[in-house]
């Protein structure tokens, strides 16, 4: 029923999209047409929730354009009006009900039943006793929710009036659960983005949006979500924490082997399980009544001591517990787990859990980051057995078989990342360096065709989704997949141009979908020669000039979509004029093994030029301006435009740095050093190795230890390799690497670039040292980590240790709580082929 039902759906889109066309073009000339006075009744009997789909319906068509609405009961006389808007649910609203019978209208039903789809809508348009009428009757009050939602994305809002077109659909979810959090703007765009506070209307209009959407569980107040939205809430917690804290602290001896150690629980120390479980008891005994209780394993949670491995194991048993809590004093509420962070074992002792027992308390499974036993993303290795055949792919393949291991009682749901673009459950392929350390991974990104990729292989093995979020930056994210959860047969291309339509009308509408498809491309690749960094900006240009100001004046989202295109181009630009900077520098320094101080020197000079030209100027300021609005309408933009100026994104600046301290030493050796430094930097020689060892490059040596991206602005000189790092905690993750195939008869020297940017900031206060090992064999116990800077050290490795053709580089983690591990490069150089050493005398 539901794929001839989206066939009907789709051929009526694209003849209501003909029509508004039409209307809006016709209308426009046409004043007596627009419907200016509009009337909203509601039914005798209609619930606080109906009450509420009205009022929302008056606030978004007056938000939008200078009408009279006029709120009406069922039994009343009807003001006269243009438009007469009938709501309620089939049970609720006597006129709906006796409208939809003579309009015709039927609410979906399901198949070989009496039944009404739940969720359900019916929006029809017609002419009754001389009144032109909507009804807009839902099969239960989110129904009416949504039709209402559908409404008004069908309308066209000018100055004086709405175009209401022929309407006439009937839909249902294809979704049970489609959840999210209505979240405000991130904390990076607090901490640089100079931001006003919100109000209580903004955040709320913001929620709003999500339900008109399609949403029907968000992370609020259940008293807020059952009685004023008849909508769903869900709350989440990190298992194996006091959720209200521990009085006094948390003892020692209770805490967790993790590096979150301070605030999470061992649950193998009896009297600190059982502590935890009587502190969910009493949490559970006064909650509120909650739908959804979701629990994470781990990002961050779990326990890694002998005793808790595998975690998956004693977290499921830790979670049956709490759930038996949780069903004693909210029985009906439904519990997910996410198996986030799970080595291939405890993945493993999960699921034989749930299979070795009466699993009928588990809803779902909740499958998110750090879930996918084809990524070493959050988890560590991967899982050989799901690449001797693999599918579609690491998106999908793994989900396919997990679909068959749950037991029957235990559903999927799916915990989607849809705010991080980079460092991600579903980053971007080959994102450029410099667009990562401008954004960081909080920052506008719509991704069409990726999420919709993703939606199409992850779906067919879910029951819904509760989204991961992180700010604003992800709204377009949060409409791709609801509307995907309502029909998930509409294309990429027809939901972005069903967003741009609404939020920017038709006019605009075709240019900011293509500026949207065109920003989606050059998230990837190299950013200089891409002419989509030009075309973007055009683009919305073109398109903020065709925006109605009705709606104009209250956008936010085509502002942040133009202050990121232009900060995308001016990057573009910094890189590109900085490239010539360079070069012009490089052929001065090319002659400095023949006259160093003069080679320097006039490298100096190439580089001295202004680095922001008039024309990035200009594209900054209007950034700029582009930001000041939007957070003048909600309290929101990205910080990046103000930024930009001060990232080192082209490596001039340390160039100039680099070069500078070299001319300051007054030692020729050291200047002849330094220029071969700086043109040969990641050359090793020959028979040599380099690994860059953090994002975005993977290292064929790393052994252990994470990839980690700074999340945390890095300012001034630097070069790309500095802002990113290898690092690991403890023991068992200290960054290792490994080497083979050495030349057994051959001098090796080993050179590493250390820093600390990624530790907190109260971490980086410290005076924080590791060590460093090869083979077993200490080379140093005392290498500070420097916290605000990257430093070089080279070690002369006996002979004896490569004869064998191999060596083991490890790093000892020495202070810091917990202790760490960190290094962003290493180099292994047979000596005597070494371009450039630290040791510059």
């Amino acid at each position: 029923m539901h794929t001839y039902m989206t066939s009907c759906i789709a051929v009526v889109a694209l003849a209501t999209l003909i029509v508004f066309t039409r209307c809006a073009k016709s209308y426009a000339n046409d004043e007596d047409a627009m419907a200016r006075r509009i009337v909203i009744v509601t039914g005798t009997e209609s619930s606080r929730p109906e009450k509420k789909v009205a009022e929302l319906l008056s606030k978004r068509i007056l938000k939008r354009s200078a009408v009279t609405v006029t709120q009406a009961k069922e039994e009343a006389t009807l003001p006269d009006a243009d438009a007469t808007f009938v709501l309620g649910t089939f049970a609720s609203n006597g006129l709906a009900k006796r409208l939809a019978q003579k309009l015709a209208a039927a609410p979906p039903m399901l198949p070989n039943s009496d039944k009404m789809h739940p969720e359900g809508f019916v929006v029809k348009s017609g002419r009754v006793d001389g009144r032109n009428f909507v009804v807009i009757a839902g099969t239960d009050v989110r129904g009416l929710m949504y039709g209402t939602g559908w409404a008004l994305r069908a309308m066209t809002y000018l100055p004086n009036g709405v175009v209401v077109p022929t309407m006439d659909v009937t839909d249902e979810p294809a979704f049970s659960l489609r959840g999210g959090r209505a979240t405000g703007p991130n904390s990076r765009a607090h901490e640089y983005g100079n931001l006003r506070p919100q109000t209580a209307e903004e955040r709320e209009e913001i929620m709003d949006d999500l339900l008109l959407e399609g949403a029907n569980c968000l992370g609020e107040d259940p008293d807020i979500m059952h009685a004023d939205y008849g909508m769903l809430a869900f709350i989440e917690v990190k298992l194996n924490r006091f959720q209200q804290g521990y009085p006094g602290g948390l003892p020692k001896e209770w805490q967790a082997d993790d590096k979150h150690a301070a605030t999470l629980v061992c649950p193998s120390v009896p009297e600190a399980r059982q502590a935890l479980l009587d502190s969910y008891d009493a949490m559970f005994s006064e909650m509120k009544p909650y739908d959804f209780f979701v629990s994470k394993s781990g990002d961050p949670g779990g326990c890694r001591c002998e005793r808790c491995m595998p975690w998956g194991g004693t977290y499921i048993k830790l979670l049956h517990d709490v759930a038996d809590l949780l069903h004693k004093h909210l029985p009906d509420a439904k519990v997910l787990t996410t198996n986030q962070e799970l080595s291939n074992e405890g993945h493993q002792a999960l699921l034989d859990y749930l299979n070795t027992h009466d699993a009928s308390w588990l809803y779902a499974l909740h499958y998110g980051p750090g879930s996918n036993e084809m990524r070493d993303f959050l988890r560590g290795p991967v899982n050989p057995r799901y690449f001797e055949y693999e599918g579609f792919g690491y998106i999908g393949n793994h989900l396919k078989y997990l679909h068959h291991q749950l037991p029957p009682t235990t559903h999927i749901t799916l915990f989607p990342d849809i705010s991080h673009w980079i460092k991600g459950q579903y980053e971007v392929p080959d994102p450029n360096f410099a667009l990562g350390a401008v954004y960081d991974r909080r920052a506008w990104n719509a991704r069409p065709r990726a999420y919709y990729a993703a939606a199409q292989e992850t779906l067919h093995y879910a029951a819904g989704i509760i989204f991961y979020t992180e700010g604003m930056h992800d709204d377009f994210n949060k409409w791709l997949w609801f509307r995907l959860l309502w029909n998930p047969n509409q294309s990429a291309e027809a939901l972005t141009e069903e967003y741009c339509r609404y939020w920017f009308g038709p006019a605009a509408a075709p240019e900011v979908a293509r500026a949207i498809f065109i920003a989606e491309e050059t998230m990837s690749g190299p950013v200089v020669g891409q002419a989509g960094f030009a075309q973007a900006v055009d683009l919305l240009r073109s398109a903020g000039k065709k925006i109605p100001e009705n709606l104009l004046r209250t956008d936010w989202r085509w502002r942040v979509m133009m202050a990121k295109a232009l900060t995308d181009r001016y990057v573009q630009l910094a890189l590109e004029h900085g490239e010539d900077l360079k070069q012009e520098a490089a052929r001065h320094l090319a002659t400095a093994d023949e006259a160093p101080r003069a080679a320097i020197e006039k490298a100096l000079d190439a580089l001295d030029e202004q680095l922001e030209t008039a024309e990035m100027t200009a594209i900054r300021d209007e950034a700029a301006q582009r930001g000041e609005e939007s957070n003048a309408v909600v309290g929101y933009r990205d910080p990046a435009c103000f930024l930009v100026d001060r990232y080192d994104l082209a490596e001039v600046g340390w160039w100039q740095k680099t070069l500078q301290e070299a001319l300051d030493s007054n030692s020729e050796v050291r200047m002849r050093n330094t220029a071969r430094m700086i043109l040969r930097y990641e050359d090793p020689g020959e028979g040599g190795y380099y690994d860059n060892l953090g994002w975005p490059k993977v290292s064929e040596h790393l052994v252990m230890g994470q990839r980690k991206w700074r999340f945390r602005s890095v300012f001034g000189p630097a070069r790309h390799s500095h802002y990113n790092m290898a690092y690991g905690y403890k023991d068992r993750e200290a960054v290792a690497l490994e080497y083979e195939e050495l030349d057994p008869t051959a001098e090796y020297v080993l050179r590493i670039a250390v820093g600390a940017r990624f530790l907190t900031e109260k971490e980086q206060t410290r005076d924080l040292t590791e060590g460093l090992a090869v083979d077993g064999v200490v080379f140093s116990d005392s290498i500070p980590m420097a916290a605000q800077d990257v430093n070089y050290f080279e070690f002369d490795i006996p002979q004896e240790l490569t004869q064998d053709g191999s060596i083991r580089v490890q790093f000892l983690p020495l202070t810091g709580e917990p202790p760490a591990t960190t290094a962003s490069e290493i180099w292994l150089m047979k000596k005597e082929n070494m371009p450039w050493t630290v040791d510059s005398e």
